[in-house]
């Protein structure tokens, strides 16, 4: 069952994990198989999020971003759901990281303020 597969593997931020490499590779290869599935995360959250339910935007951009850790357009994404939700704290987490990792990025200039 992939997506239960990528639900469990999500609730794990690989870019901020104590995970292995052996079992972040390990991980990655699982996800190679899954790029449909885990497309379909990210696409039901842009949805979620246009139609202003913001929970479930959030829940799957954050599955989608956990897996995806390089994805900036997704993790800006998300930082403007946790934003619309009134999570301020985990929205400026994400710009800050967007600020940091993807300093030439066309998202870097948004902060929340």
């Amino acid at each position: 069952d992939k997506a239960a597969a990528l639900t469990a593997l999500g609730s794990v931020d690989l870019n901020k994990s104590e995970l292995s490499d052996s079992a972040k590779e390990c991980i990655q290869s699982i996800l190679n198989g899954c790029e449909e599935e885990l497309a379909t995360y990210r696409s039901t959250g842009i949805t979620a999020y246009s139609a202003e339910n913001y929970d479930e935007a959030v829940s799957n951009l954050l599955i989608y971003c956990n897996l995806k850790p390089d994805d900036v357009e997704a993790r800006y994404d998300l930082a403007k759901a946790y934003e619309a939700k009134g999570n301020i704290q985990e929205a400026t987490a994400l710009y800050e990281d967007i600020n940091t990792r993807f300093p030439d990025s066309e998202y870097t200039s948004t902060v929340f303020e």
